[in-house]
């Protein structure tokens, strides 16, 4: 093992023994532990009933990421990263921002991709499916995958910002991605933005459902939750130096109880609990918002599409 690593399982051992998991919160921003105000912006916000919505059909199916169909999608198989300059979006002469963890962070690089543009970051790619930022995940390959992605970070790319989600929740996945972003902080200044986890629609199909019921609202809908990883995302975020917390869950699910499938006719879910492209673009405004609320974006915010 080297000094490195010796470095950073030190840091998982102190880390060990700070409480899991924080406080709860509804606040869309959460700073350094501390809350931010919300502010406004246009979203998708009245559930539909009845009518065409889109995509819809195998449209839907279909409506997945840019980085699907440019051969930057790494699935469990996989243990070593992309090499550096491979999976790159956004400004390519910008400020380096790294994407890690699994496809619940993947799932927000359409609205990435358009703040990158005004914000001049250029986006590194390093998400991998059902695979958290963390050395202590339940997988080998993702263990190796992480591994190679944090070195890769920290000696040649030194990313000024590095944004996380996933569905983990596990103490050992707290513990080994704290541990990771605090020696990505120390050693080149990198501010980490923990994006919460999506609502989990359930067992039941929304496609399903939809094509079956009269009333969308009444027979699709599903209980307001706020996602498997969030609650770790928020124990990260107040663990790990200057990092913030984020969360669109109140912009998902805007009613009060229950999770609606159709907002203003655009569908939520694409596929399991991954939205759909065409809502994460809808969403793109509100999430630039609170990332300049969060102090991690300056604007313009980007308009709605």
């Amino acid at each position: 093992m080297t000094a490195a690593w010796r470095g950073v399982h030190r840091l998982v051992a102190l880390l060990a023994t700070v409480a899991a998991l924080g406080a709860c919160t509804t606040s869309p921003v959460v700073s350094g532990g501390s809350q931010s105000p919300t502010v406004t912006v246009a979203a998708p916000s009245v559930p539909t009933r009845s009518g065409e919505y889109r995509p819809s059909g195998g449209a839907a199916l279909a409506d997945e990421p840019d980085y699907y169909r440019d051969g930057c999608r790494f699935t469990a198989d996989v243990d070593t990263p992309p090499p550096a300059g491979r999976c790159v979006y956004g400004d390519p002469h910008g400020q380096p921002v790294a994407i890690v963890g699994d496809s619940k962070i993947g799932q927000w690089m359409p609205a990435l991709q358009r703040i990158a543009e005004v914000e001049h970051w250029r986006v590194l790619f390093y998400s991998r499916s059902s695979c958290p930022f963390a050395t202590e995940a339940d997988q080998t390959n993702c263990s190796r995958f992480v591994e190679r992605v944090f070195t890769q970070l920290r000696d040649e790319e030194k990313p000024k910002l590095i944004f996380s989600s996933h569905i983990s929740r596990t103490d050992q996945v707290i513990r080994s991605e704290s541990a990771l972003l605090t020696q990505l902080h120390t050693a080149i200044g990198t501010r980490a933005v923990l994006l919460a986890d999506t609502p989990q629609p359930g067992k039941s199909s929304i496609f399903d459902c939809l094509r079956a019921a009269t009333d969308y609202v009444a027979d699709c809908s599903f209980r307001k939750n706020d996602g498997s990883g969030t609650p770790a995302l928020r124990a990260i975020a107040q663990q790990v130096p200057d990092a913030v917390f984020v969360t669109m869950n109140d912009v998902v699910c805007p009613t009060t109880a229950t999770c609606p499938p159709v907002l203003d006719h655009i569908l939520l879910y694409r596929a399991g609990s991954h939205l759909t492209k065409t809502f994460i673009n809808a969403l793109a405004p509100t999430l630039h918002r609170r990332l300049i609320e969060a102090g991690v974006a300056k604007g313009p915010v980007i308009t709605a599409s």
